[in-house]
Formats: structure tokens, sequence, C-alpha cells
């Protein structure tokens, strides 16, 4: 998939969803993980879980596509931070 293929999908699921809620959070995330998105990670645990979707920015309750540099880097500081209990206890996490 083409750069620009993958920024079409994401701004047609930007589309669909129209919006963040319960289940469904964006985060602005250039070239690392933002700190806030740990208490997300925290907040959808506790609840019915959801969908952090980074490289989005939010201004005055609009969201705009802003993109990731490096997101293979991203998932991997992800998945270590996941993993490590020492930052996270306990935690059941869905891939799909």
């Amino acid at each position: 998939m083409t750069a620009e293929a993958k920024y079409n999908a994401i701004e047609n699921l930007l589309d669909t969803l129209g919006k963040e809620g319960v289940e469904v959070e964006f985060k602005e995330a250039a070239d690392s993980l933002p700190k806030s998105m740990w208490e997300t990670v925290s907040a959808f645990a506790n609840t019915r879980g959801g969908v952090i979707i980074l490289g989005i920015k939010e201004n005055s309750r609009t969201f705009s596509v802003t993109g990731v540099t490096n997101a293979a880097k991203m998932e991997s500081d992800f998945w270590n931070t996941i993993r490590n209990r020492k930052k996270i206890s306990s935690l059941s996490i869905s891939t799909g």
C-alpha cells in the first residue's frame, strides 16, 4: 500500500468514526509514543477496552492526520512497555 493510500484509508476511518468516544482515542504522535497514551491504556483496561489511533491531531474537536515517522519503532516501544511488569502490572490486550 502506498503512503497516499494509507493516508486516504486513515482519512476514511476518521470520516467513519467522526470523533473520539468511550472506545476510541486519537493521539498525536509524530516520532514517539505520547505520555498521555498510558492514561488511555489504563482507562481502556478498566472498562470495555478501546482503540488508540496514533498520528491524529485534535484541534477544536476536529481531527486531522499528522502521521507518524517510524510506526515500527512505535509499535516496538508500545509492546516493550506493555510487557514490562515494572511499568504495566497486568493487562489483557487483543491485537485484532
